[in-house]
């Protein structure tokens, strides 16, 4: 440093008496990123966390990575503003703000506040109306240390540094961040290896994000919109891969009716035995699929993040695309035989920017609250009564004389739950119970029975239509159960313990069931035990139940399922067993599904 000073103090743009002031401001600038670095590593969690926060300081990569960031933006307001209040006020709030919003989103949706979330801020706007938002003690104090600290600042009188200087400081720091941002902050060998691994559980995310304080991995979550090619990717070596597979179109007799439904939340909590209802909510599930194919859907998200189970299943990628203009999609694909694609959702169209994102993946129409359902909607439309728009949407598909493909995202049974009585008791009242906590996974087992009933009716329906008819039904995630799984505490429900826990986390169930012209067409019973499986296959794994071979990324995809059925960031399955670590071969195989992944989201294939 004394050295660097010199070499500065021998230009013109470093007043030679003002290096030891400078050399305070900069202690002291680096002292105010402490403690706004303090209140970030707070609300890294849903709850105030001591030993998070303790480990966080007492780590000094992690320290330092938080830190970084913090002290370049307070040190920029500082060259431009010249004061430390205002500088400091800037900072705090830039930082602060987007930490508040990660502990609120952790405590009600179960997953942190990445960079993803800031292209939705409109849609966060409308749904923190469904939230109770409040401000705590502990948040209290730490505001008021903040203000304490700004008023204390106001007295704090500092040079003005000289044009020359700022503009060589500015340079520095801009060069600084462009060099770390891409060098450190996107590393993922040094992400993976952060974070103390006793006291946290390496399979949820939620837990892994926070063990790294939220600057850092909320920094890092924009490697998502990033979309970097992947290692030794070749466009051409790509394409001519995918060429070795041929595109196959679906015979005529094969080209039946798709109703693909995702359900919110749906799980059945009745098979692991740990809860004790007074009635049987799940009758009509167990009957379906004891006449369907059916099997375990291991998604990536839990508590929330819809849209990443959806979009996965829809287009066979990794990961998510941004979709902004026409995509490659399964829908495509079923339009270029023929197919009638329409999908709904009985809310917003612009929540995931689903009024444009449909379109551009291949629907042909897509009904949501604002063009379909506001004059019949009272809240929040219940499954039964939303079951009958799918079923309307076949009927008037007849007319077309094509074959219908829907792809419906249902909302009853969203969190969050009401924790005030409701009525009828679905789960067994016990005195070690919480009132509210019972109350809230009661009334979630409420909508669920709803659910149930409704799944029996549609069913029903279409047994008795003459054209051949596939439902799928799946659902997107597991329920978040309330702030820090209070819910799945209280049942004693094992969140943490290595492949037990991981498959409480994330693990759904999917069926398809067909009616009998379909049984008939496929020459199927539709009563196997389906794969374990990712959402990306979801799709050609009911392709190829029923025989279709799809395009080039189909059989590709359906090739690679058997190798690695689950690709997940906490766990791979490598087709007979869990693993947190794949193959040498594996490994290779799993590169090669990026880069053709990476081509996918990249360049749209018409035919």
């Amino acid at each position: 440093m004394k050295k660097f000073i010199d070499k500065l103090k021998k230009t013109d743009i470093f007043n030679q008496n003002d290096y030891k002031t400078f050399i305070l401001t900069i202690i002291l600038l680096l002292f105010l990123s402490c403690t706004i670095v303090f209140g970030t590593f707070c609300f890294s969690t849903s709850s105030i966390n001591i030993k998070y926060i303790a480990l966080s300081f007492l780590n000094p990569i992690i320290l330092i990575l938080n830190l970084f960031p913090i002290f370049l933006v307070l040190c920029t307001f500082y060259l431009l503003t010249n004061r430390l209040w205002l500088s400091y006020i800037i900072t705090t709030v830039s930082f602060l703000i987007p930490s508040i919003i990660n502990k609120f989103k952790l405590m009600y949706r179960d997953f942190p506040f990445v960079f993803e979330d800031v292209t939705l801020v409109s849609e966060a706007m409308n749904m923190t109306k469904t939230y109770e938002i409040n401000i705590d003690l502990i948040m209290i104090v730490i505001f008021i240390i903040y203000i304490l600290i700004t008023i204390i600042l106001r007295f704090i009188k500092t040079n003005k540094l000289k044009p020359r200087l700022k503009i060589f400081l500015l340079a520095i720091i801009l060069f600084t961040s462009l060099l770390s941002y891409n060098n450190i902050y996107l590393n993922d060998e040094l992400y993976d290896k952060l974070g103390d691994s006793l006291i946290v559980n390496q399979m949820s995310q939620i837990q892994s994000f926070s063990n790294k304080g939220f600057v850092y991995q909320f920094i890092y979550s924009g490697k998502k919109n990033i979309y970097p090619a992947p290692l030794d990717y070749n466009e051409q070596e790509v394409i001519n891969y995918l060429n070795s597979f041929n595109y196959y179109n679906i015979d005529e007799n094969k080209k039946v009716n798709i109703i693909a439904i995702m359900l919110e939340s749906f799980n059945d909590f009745s098979s692991n035995g740990m809860i004790e209802f007074n009635q049987n909510i799940y009758e009509n599930y167990h009957k379906i699929i004891n006449e369907s194919y059916h099997g375990s859907l291991i998604t990536n998200v839990f508590g929330g993040g819809t849209i990443d189970t959806e979009r996965t299943f829809l287009t066979g990628n990794l990961g998510l695309g941004n979709y902004l203009k026409q995509s490659n999609s399964f829908v495509w694909y079923l339009k270029e035989q023929g197919y009638y694609a329409e999908a709904m959702h009985p809310i917003y169209g612009w929540f995931y920017n689903r009024k444009i994102v449909n379109k551009n993946l291949g629907f042909d129409n897509f009904d949501y609250l604002e063009n379909k359902y506001a004059a019949n909607n009272d809240g929040y439309m219940k499954d039964d009564k939303f079951f009958q728009y799918i079923i309307k949407g076949y009927e008037e598909n007849i007319v077309r004389n094509q074959p219908y493909f829907n792809f419906s995202v249902t909302y009853q049974n969203h969190g969050p739950y009401d924790e005030n009585e409701t009525g009828i008791e679905y789960v067994t009242r016990k005195s070690e119970y919480d009132e509210g906590t019972y109350n809230l996974i009661n009334n979630y087992f409420a909508g669920i029975y709803n659910t149930n009933l409704a799944l029996m009716n549609i069913v029903d329906y279409f047994r008795l239509v003459d054209d051949p008819v596939v439902i799928l039904f799946f659902g997107d995630h597991n329920p978040g159960f309330g702030a820090d799984h209070k819910g799945y505490n209280m049942l004693d429900i094992n969140l943490n313990d290595a492949e037990e826990g991981f498959l409480n986390h994330f693990s759904v169930p999917y069926f398809i069931w067909g009616n009998n012209a379909v049984k008939k067409t496929f020459n199927k019973e539709f009563k196997e035990t389906g794969n374990t499986i990712s959402p990306n296959y979801l799709m050609p794994e009911l392709f190829e139940y029923l025989g279709i071979k799809g395009n080039e990324y189909t059989q590709f995809i359906n090739r690679t399922k058997k190798y690695l059925p689950v690709i997940h960031p906490a766990y791979y399955n490598e087709g007979s067993k869990f693993v947190r670590q794949i193959s040498s071969v594996n490994k290779l195989k799993l590169n090669n599904y990026e880069k053709i992944n990476y081509y996918y989201i990249n360049n749209f294939i018409s035919r």
